[in-house]
């Protein structure tokens, strides 16, 4: 079927009732003969889809296609009206609009008339498992191709939400959670939001905003439940943190990296990191670490002078450090022969603190490990005979000669 601004129906997917889709036709058809053409029949029963509380999205292509999942046993209809133009039902909607131009469109759900918004679970505009993947994933089952989507209004409606995903759409504005407090998994990778509400989201685990438009940054609602931030390269160049007030107790992946950071948390504030990623982000003083957790510290390209890791990562961890092109002038890895890939070329080491690490990595009596520390000073005969003890060990030592 081809109708002016008239969306193409599609199959509801999610478990429950299949609805098919109700347009309303424009073009001097009449909204009975253009459903009886398709071998549809309209409906009179329950509200209209403007009486109803709604979210409304801008999207900007010659199409729209969303994807909403409803919870286990619902039987709730997903209605989407395109203001002006048709409306569609289904939780999966392919809407051909045949041109590009803005366009919004009112999503409401109801279910024996009444408002229904809290059976959402799922509301996606665009997901890849492969992008920023972790183990917190959504998973390849929610790929989606990104939607050509500016604002999503009226969020916070979703009461029952679980995963908001809008990955790779110009989405911008303001992205508002208040009372969300089932959303687990918020997929912002790659868009233009430019703020984002997580006032009552306390069941967060997964916050992705990476190559976003963010300013500032408040993770004091979630800071007892998050445990996977990725916020690293924000377009404006820097990102500020509102000051913590509790440290973010479950958080094992941190990454703000390439960006200038305020309100950094501090170290006592992330007790159970695993990966702690802030290279290129303004760090300075003198580098720690306190978490009972660390297995790969990234944080080249700062300005830190000195480096206390001390007992950081224990036997058996298998952890990595790379504390390159920073301008430290001494380092302590005392207790973290769990190390198997360090990383700390491009520095001020001397050659009794070039000595004093190739020696501490030798006594470890490790096997197979990565060891750099070119562009410092030279080591000594002491140094160099450490580096050779390692390297018939199996590790690969790198040092100026």
């Amino acid at each position: 079927m081809s109708f002016r601004e008239a969306p193409v129906p599609s199959t509801q997917v999610v478990r429950g009732p299949t609805r098919r889709a109700v347009l309303v036709a424009g073009g001097g058809l009449t909204l009975a003969g253009a459903l009886a053409s398709c071998g549809l029949r309209a409906s009179s029963a329950g509200p209209s889809v403007t009486s109803l509380p709604l979210v409304r999205i801008t999207t900007t292509g010659e199409s729209f296609s969303p994807t909403v999942e409803l919870r286990a046993g619902s039987a709730a209809t997903v209605s989407w009206q395109v203001e002006g133009g048709a409306a569609v039902a289904g939780a999966s909607p392919t809407m051909r609009f045949g041109s590009a131009r803005t366009r919004r469109v009112r999503m409401t759900v109801e279910e024996d008339g009444a408002d229904a918004l809290d059976a959402v679970v799922t509301f996606n505009l665009g997901f890849h498992h492969q992008d920023d993947a972790g183990k917190y994933n959504m998973g390849a089952r929610h790929d989606k191709a990104g939607q050509e989507v500016t604002l999503v209004e009226n969020v916070s409606r979703l009461t029952g939400l679980r995963r908001f995903a809008a990955a790779k759409p110009r989405l911008g504005g303001s992205l508002d959670f208040p009372g969300c407090s089932r959303l687990q998994y918020i997929e912002c990778f790659k868009t233009d939001v430019r703020s984002v509400d997580l006032t009552g989201c306390t069941s967060l685990i997964r916050l992705v905003v990476e190559r976003a438009d963010l300013t500032i940054l408040d993770l004091n609602p979630v800071a007892a439940n998050l445990r996977d931030l990725r916020g690293a390269v924000q377009q404006g160049g820097t990102l500020t943190f509102t000051p913590l007030t509790a440290p973010l107790a479950a958080v094992y992946h941190f990454c703000v990296v390439e960006q200038a950071v305020v309100n950094h948390p501090a170290p006592a504030q992330l007790p159970v990191v695993e990966e702690h990623w802030d290279r290129v982000t303004g760090r300075s003083g003198a580098l720690t670490s306190a978490s009972t957790a660390i297995r790969s510290l990234l944080t080249s390209g700062n300005q830190y002078a000195t480096a206390d890791l001390t007992n950081q990562f224990p036997a058996g961890r298998d952890a990595t450090l790379d504390a390159s092109s920073n301008n430290l002038t001494a380092v302590n890895l005392s207790g973290c022969s769990g190390l198997r890939d360090i990383n700390l070329s491009k520095n001020s080491l001397d050659p009794a603190a070039v000595d004093g690490i190739l020696t501490l990595v030798a006594s470890w009596g490790t096997p197979d490990g990565t060891l750099d520390l070119s562009a410092n000073s030279l080591p000594s005969t002491v140094g160099a005979a450490s580096r050779e003890k390692l390297t018939a060990r199996g590790w690969k030592v790198i040092t100026d000669t």
